[in-house]
């Protein structure tokens, strides 16, 4: 091979592998660029996911301090109708079977739902009753 052509083969190797370098970077920066902007969809739906499950968290807590209002309300219903005492008609000698139910069903929901406070214990007369009616004990 000649002096001359030796030149020009070493100036295409060149000139080649430059160009190859170039296509390296090239490739390089489109997957940074690429990854960058997948990065940046990923963030943007994982802060829309956030907000959205921040959304649902508040909607559930207002449910259960709704509930919660309501059991409150209730418990006080079921208080107030299971310390009443039992009243006995005067002319069957005996309270109306309904009235010795109720009382001591509020008394038995009282406890079952968890209510706050305490129930004063059952008078020997509701516990009378109720066992004479076939209830549960109060």
């Amino acid at each position: 091979m000649s002096e001359d052509g030796a030149a020009r083969r070493l100036a295409d190797l060149t000139r080649r592998w430059r160009r190859l370098q170039r296509a390296a970077w090239g490739t390089v920066a489109l997957v940074v660029v690429l990854a960058a902007a997948w990065g940046t969809v990923a963030l943007n739906r994982q802060g829309a996911q956030i907000r959205a499950q921040d959304k649902l968290a508040a909607a559930q807590a207002a449910a259960i301090r709704r509930d919660e209002r309501r059991l409150q309300s209730s418990c006080r219903w079921y208080h107030d109708v299971g310390s009443a005492p039992v009243s006995v008609n005067p002319a069957a000698r005996q309270p109306s079977p309904l009235g010795v139910a109720i009382i001591v069903d509020a008394r038995i929901t009282f406890r079952g739902q968890g209510c706050p406070g305490r129930l004063s214990r059952p008078g020997r007369r509701l516990r009378k009753w109720a066992r004479r009616f076939g209830l549960p004990p109060p």
